[in-house]
């Protein structure tokens, strides 16, 4: 019966970190008559360049203060692995002429952050899903 608990519980210990996401953050300051063009130009690039198990994702930040003041984010989410590859890869003359054109359109760079969802709630594969960050300074 020890035995049985034991196993139960490595494999739910398994599960759980098998779930584990990683992310990627980097906060830019766009001027709003650049934002379409942003985000035009990102979907176009990741529409013709799929980066396998990562999920690209551009923010928009409604709520500005002194310690976020952005206006949006260029997230990068996924496997521990899948991030390693999209990082590993440097990504052609594509990649480099996409980083030129957003450049162009990005008024500043504010910061970057990343870090791991240990937990989440409701079905993060829905179309506009409303997400709570603890940002931890340790």
């Amino acid at each position: 019966m020890k035995k049985v608990i034991i196993s139960l519980f490595f494999i739910m210990a398994c599960t759980l970190s098998a779930q584990e996401g990683y992310w990627t953050n980097y906060h830019v300051v766009v001027e709003p008559r650049n934002q379409e063009m942003l985000y035009k130009l990102m979907d176009d690039y990741f529409k013709d360049n799929p980066q396998e198990g990562v999920t690209v994702t551009l923010w928009e930040n409604h709520f500005n203060d002194h310690g976020n003041n952005f206006a949006h984010s260029i997230s990068f989410s996924g496997s521990l692995d899948a991030l390693g590859n999209m990082y590993a890869n440097d990504g052609g003359a594509a990649w480099s002429l996409f980083l030129v054109k957003i450049n162009q359109h990005i008024k500043a760079g504010y910061g970057s952050r990343m870090g791991t969802r240990k937990s989440h709630m409701g079905d993060l594969e829905q179309d506009f899903p409303v997400q709570k960050y603890f940002i931890v300074h340790a």
